[in-house]
C-alpha cells in the first residue's frame, strides 16, 4: 500500500484469519474485507477548492461541498473554510456549513471569527451549524448563551443546547438559570441538562428540584442529564422515577445502579410500562446485591418477552450463588417461569439443573421450551441426555432441529454421529452449518466420509459456507485422506462452480479456508498435507493460465497471511487500501 503522510479520520485493517480460525469456521461475515475507506490526497482537495471558485452554478459547488465529506483528510476542513469566502448563494454556505459540522469530530476550524459572523445569518440551517462551530473551536458559552436569549428556531435552539451538554463546565451557573425563568420549555430544558452536569451534586440546587415538576420537556431534560451521572442525583432520580411520563421513567430505570439508587430501580422493574421494566431490569445487571437479584426472579414470568430476556442476560451477568440456583430449578417446575429459568441454569453452567431440565424435555413441551432445554443440556454437558436429545431431531421447527445439532457437538456421544451426519443434509442452512460445525467441535474420524463429500458438492443447493466449515472440521479432525487433500487443494486452486454455462472460482473465504486446512495439519506434523499445501500455494503464485487481475485483494491479503501461518512468522495487520472518491469535474465555460 502507498504510503501516506498525512493523518486520516480513519483507517480500517483486513481482519487477522488465525485467531478466528481457532475459534470458528471462516465465514462470509467473520473475515470478510471490510469496505474500502476513501482518501484524496491534500493535491486533490486543493484542486477542487480552485475548481469551486471558478464555478457559477450553485448546485455543482453543494455538489463540490459534499464531495469533500468522503475525502478521510483533515486539509478537507480547511478547504470548506476557505470557500466560505466570498461565497453569496445561501443554500452554497448552508451545505459548506452542513459539510463542516459533519466533520467536526475530525478536524476543528481554523478562522472562529470569519466562521462568527455568520451567527447571525437569517437562515437557520446556517446560524445553527456556525455557532455551534464556534463553540467547538472556542468554548466561548456566553455568547452561545446570549444568542440562544433570541434565537427563535427549535432547530437552532436544540442544537446549540446539545453542544453546551458537551462543556457544561464552559457555562457560567447564573447565566443557565436565567433561563430557567423563560416561557419556553424547550429554553427551560437546555439549561436544565446543562445546569445538572455542571453540577457536583444536582441534588443541592433548587432550580433543578423545581424542573422535576415542570412541563415534559424539561423532566426529560433533566432526566437525560442525570442517565450521565453515575454517583450524583439520587433524590432526583427517585423523585423522577414517580413521573407519570413513561418517557422519564425509562430514563430513570436507565440510570446506572448504586446502592443509593437501588430501591428506586427495583421499585421500577415492576413498573406497570414494560419498557422501563425492561430498562430497569438491564440495569439491574450491574448489581450482585439480594434485592437485584430478587427483583429479577420476580420479572422471570413477565408478559413482555423483552424483559423476560432481559432479567435472563442480567442474572447471567451477576452470576448468582448457590441459593439463586436452587430457586432458577425450583423455577423450572413451574409453567410460568420454566422458560427463562432454563435458559439460566443452561447459561450458568448450573450442573445439579440437569436432571429437572432433562425431565422436562422427556414430558411434553412447547417447541421454545425443547429448544432452550436441549441447548442447555449441551452447555451443562449432560451426556446421558445425548439420545433424548437426539431423538428431537425429528422436530418440524428448525430452531429445535439446529439446538440438537449444537448439544450434540458439545456432548460428542458417539451414538448420536449418526445423527449427526443427517442434520448435515437438512432442508434448512442454519442447521446444516451448526452440525458442519459440530462435527468439528466433536473431531472425530468417522465424519470424514460426509465431510469430503461437503467439500466436493458444488450443486446449487449448497453453500460456499458448507464447504467452508467443512474444511475447518477437516483440519480439527486432522486426519484427511489424499483423496480428501486433492479435493481441497481443487477447492482453493479450481474453477468448480456452475454458473450460467461457465464455472466460476468458489467465495475467497471458502477457497482460504481449504487453504488454511491443508496448512493447520500441516503445523501438526501432517506431512502429506503441508507438502499438499506447499504444492498448492506454489501452484497459486505461479499458475500460467491466470489472468493479471483474477486473484481479488482481499484473496491475496488472505495468502499473505496464511504462507506467514505455515512459514512460523509474525502477521502484523494490514490497512485496507483507500480509494479516491468519485469527485465533480470538469470545464467552466
Amino acid at each position: 500500500m502507498k504510503q501516506i503522510s498525512t493523518i486520516l479520520f480513519s483507517t480500517v485493517f483486513f481482519p487477522l484469519l488465525q485467531p478466528v480460525w481457532d475459534k470458528e469456521p471462516f465465514n462470509i461475515s467473520n473475515i470478510s474485507k471490510p469496505d474500502a475507506p476513501f482518501f484524496l490526497e491534500d493535491a486533490g482537495i486543493k484542486e477542487q477548492g480552485a475548481y469551486f471558485r471558478q464555478l457559477p452554478d450553485p448546485r455543482i459547488k453543494s455538489r463540490i461541498a459534499l464531495s469533500l465529506l468522503k475525502t478521510n483528510n483533515e486539509k478537507a476542513v480547511e478547504i470548506l473554510e476557505n470557500m466560505l469566502r466570498d461565497e453569496k448563494n445561501d443554500n452554497v454556505i448552508s451545505d459548506l456549513f452542513i459539510c463542516m459540522y459533519r466533520l467536526r469530530d475530525k478536524a476543528k476550524i481554523t478562522y472562529s471569527e470569519r466562521i462568527k459572523k455568520y451567527m447571525e445569518h437569517q437562515d437557520q440551517l446556517i446560524r445553527g451549524y456556525a455557532a455551534a462551530l464556534y463553540f467547538i473551536k472556542t468554548s466561548d458559552a456566553a455568547t452561545i448563551l446570549t444568542m440562544l436569549e433570541k434565537e427563535n428556531s427549535l432547530f437552532v435552539q436544540e442544537l446549540l443546547w446539545n453542544e453546551l451538554a458537551s462543556k457544561p463546565k464552559s457555562c457560567n451557573q447564573e447565566d443557565l438559570k436565567k433561563f430557567l425563568q423563560s416561557k419556553d420549555s424547550i429554553r427551560r430544558a437546555g439549561a436544565v441538562r446543562v445546569l445538572a452536569l455542571a453540577s457536583k451534586e444536582p441534588d443541592s440546587v433548587p432550580k433543578l428540584k423545581k424542573a422535576a415538576e415542570d412541563e415534559l420537556p424539561v423532566r426529560i431534560a433533566l432526566a437525560k442529564a442525570l442517565k450521565e451521572m453515575p454517583d450524583a442525583g439520587n433524590e432526583l432520580i427517585a423523585k423522577l422515577a414517580e413521573d407519570k411520563s413513561s418517557i422519564v421513567r425509562a430514563l430513570v430505570a436507565s440510570c446506572a445502579v448504586s446502592d443509593k439508587r437501588l430501591k428506586t430501580l427495583v421499585k421500577l422493574s415492576g413498573d406497570k410500562d414494560w419498557e422501563v421494566r425492561r430498562a430497569a431490569c438491564e440495569t439491574l445487571g450491574g448489581s450482585k446485591s439480594p434485592e437485584a437479584i430478587s427483583a429479577l426472579l420476580a420479572r422471570m414470568n413477565d408478559n413482555y418477552e423483552p424483559v423476560r430476556t432481559a432479567a435472563e442476560d442480567a442474572l447471567v451477568k451477576i452470576n448468582p450463588g448457590e441459593d439463586t440456583i436452587k430457586k432458577l430449578t425450583e423455577f423450572v417446575k413451574s409453567d410460568a417461569h420454566r422458560d427463562a429459568a432454563i435458559r439460566v441454569l443452561g447459561m450458568l453452567g448450573a450442573k445439579n439443573s440437569a436432571l429437572d431440565i432433562l425431565n422436562v424435555l422427556n414430558g411434553k413441551a412447547e417447541d421454545e421450551t425443547v429448544r432452550r432445554a436441549v441447548e442447555a443440556l449441551g452447555r451443562l454437558e449432560c451426556k446421558s441426555a445425548a439420545d433424548a436429545i437426539a431423538s428431537k431431531s425429528s422436530s418440524k421447527n428448525p430452531a429445535v432441529r439446529k439446538a440438537v445439532a449444537f448439544t450434540i457437538g458439545r456432548l460428542g456421544v458417539a451414538s448420536t454421529f449418526k445423527t449427526l451426519e443427517l442434520l448435515t443434509k437438512d432442508k434448512d442452512a442454519s442447521v446444516v452449518l451448526e452440525a458442519i460445525n459440530a462435527m468439528g467441535l466433536i473431531a472425530d474420524k468417522s465424519f470424514n466420509k460426509r465431510l469430503n463429500e461437503i467439500v466436493k458438492d458444488v450443486k446449487p443447493s449448497t453453500s460456499s459456507d458448507m464447504r467452508a466449515y467443512a474444511c475447518w472440521a477437516v483440519s480439527r479432525i486432522n486426519a484427511p485422506t489424499d483423496g480428501m487433500m486433492e479435493e481441497m487443494k481443487k477447492l482453493f486452486l479450481k474453477k468448480i462452480i456452475p454458473m450460467e454455462g461457465e464455472k466460476t472460482y468458489d467465495a475467497d473465504y471458502a477457497r482460504a479456508a481449504a487453504i488454511m486446512a491443508l496448512v493447520e495439519m500441516g503445523g501438526k506434523k501432517n506431512e502429506p498435507s503441508m507438502k499438499a499445501a506447499k504444492s498448492a500455494i506454489s501452484f497459486f503464485h505461479e499458475n500460467p493460465f491466470k489472468t493479471k487481475d483474477e486473484d481479488s485483494i482481499t484473496l491475496k491479503e488472505y495468502m499473505r497471511q496464511i504462507q506467514a501461518v505455515m512459514n512460523g512468522t509474525e502477521i502484523k495487520p494490514e490497512l485496507v487500501p483507500t480509494v479516491k472518491p468519485e469527485l465533480v469535474t470538469g470545464k467552466v465555460q
